[in-house]
């Protein structure tokens, strides 16, 4: 078959082949990595959620995830690490998989089943109780040239709207 002429009519003979490939080939990878490496917890759907929807976003292990709810294939062998991050106007509230509960944004989890469900919970800043940002160190001069005459020096912004009073 593959020394047929190329053409539209053999592309679409063989283009079911090309789907069937490419359908089986992430399994065989994984199986591959699973054989090659000597791994013995076999691989895990780690499925991650928001809640309240469009709160947050989570940081699984270097991936950042914006969309949710979201799943991929992860090695049973090796710990993820997710990071949530609330979005303005919210806070994070903790993150569950139905049995833990963490209130550290940052958890390095060791996925023990075939399928794992986080989720990452965010809750809303009451804007009358939101604190005031601080002061931000914006420059320093700590060791000018000895030609200059500029001294050393702190340069300070607030952020907020209010004065801050610093004591």
């Amino acid at each position: 078959r593959e020394f047929e002429p190329f053409t539209l009519e053999t592309w679409e003979k063989n283009i079911q082949g090309l789907l069937d490939y490419a359908q089986k080939r992430p399994a065989k990878l994984r199986q591959d990595c699973i054989d090659h490496f000597r791994l013995t917890g076999g691989w895990a759907k780690v499925t991650v959620h928001i809640a309240p929807a469009a709160s947050g976003r989570v940081q699984l292990n270097s991936l950042a995830l914006a969309s949710f709810p979201w799943s991929g294939a992860y090695f049973r062998d090796y710990p993820i690490t997710v990071t949530a991050i609330p979005q303005p106007g919210f806070r994070f509230a903790g993150w569950t998989d139905g049995q833990t509960t963490i209130q550290q944004p940052r958890w390095q989890i060791s996925v023990g089943t075939a399928t794992a469900e986080l989720t990452a919970r965010f809750a809303p800043i009451d804007s009358g109780s939101r604190p005031t940002p601080g002061i931000i160190v914006t420059e320093i001069q700590y060791n000018p040239a000895a030609d200059q005459d500029s001294g050393s020096w702190v340069e300070l912004h607030n952020p907020g709207h209010e004065p801050v009073r610093m004591t």
